[in-house]
């Protein structure tokens, strides 16, 4: 007989507690160990929580259940257009996570089940299904990044604008063959601000990595003089 919650073993887990997972487990105790269906425990929990696959096996005695879960790993926030504004350390609404294979997982079924979670330090702004037919090949770029991305603003698909340990830099339309160099281009301009103060710092042009370009807020502002000046 399965007497206790505690009977049951949970291994895999690593951002969803044991004591959530047990909560999800249609099992009424005491019940049977005979009784407990593997298939339908299976079921139950990629239905309400965020996994991906289960197993579960059966112990005689003593008599125990041992769930070994695959979870889905939330690695990026992704922030809605509407919303792009929001606080980055909240879950607001319209404010999801994402895996690295590019399925959502909606901030509330995690708040449904009372999980406390640490958000990713990785913000996507766009619309997911824009986002999604280039988003594993660009994750696995961004995991072995020599430099870290707090944010891509992907809200026009023609110019990715990347927020980093380098500052503002505009990549262009996301390119797999182009993106790796832009990080190893953006890795070896962490220095930039010795030779430029980054609050004169507009954005880098890293659209053709072999050809940098800073654009300077100061020299926006005296275009925008100029124009002025000879304006009729």
């Amino acid at each position: 007989m399965l007497r206790r919650s505690d009977q049951v073993k949970v291994e895999g887990n690593q951002f969803l507690s044991v004591q959530t997972i047990r909560a999800l487990l249609p099992i009424q105790y005491p019940q049977s160990i005979f009784r407990t269906q593997p298939g339908t425990i299976v079921e139950t929990l990629k239905q309400k929580a965020p996994i991906i696959d289960a197993t579960v096996d059966r112990q005689i005695f003593p008599p125990s259940l041992t769930v070994r879960i695959r979870e889905r790993t939330p690695v990026a926030q992704l922030v809605d257009p509407d919303i792009a504004k929001a606080p980055k350390d909240k879950a607001v609404s319209g404010h999801d996570l994402l895996d690295e294979s590019g399925v959502v997982i909606p901030i509330e079924s995690l708040n449904a089940l009372n999980q406390t979670l640490k958000l990713p330090g990785l913000r996507i702004l766009g619309r997911i299904e824009t986002i999604r037919p280039q988003w594993l090949g660009c994750y696995q770029f961004l995991r072995n990044s020599p430099v870290r991305i707090q944010q891509i603003d992907w809200r026009n698909p023609t110019n990715l604008v990347v927020t980093g340990e380098t500052g503002t830099v505009h990549l262009g339309a996301y390119n797999p063959a182009e993106f790796p160099r832009q990080l190893r281009a953006m890795d070896g301009m962490r220095r930039i601000g010795e030779k430029i103060p980054k609050e004169q710092i507009d954005y880098i042009d890293l659209r053709n990595p072999d050809k940098p370009a800073i654009h300077q807020i100061a020299n926006r502002s005296a275009e925008k003089n100029l124009e002025k000046n000879n304006a009729p």
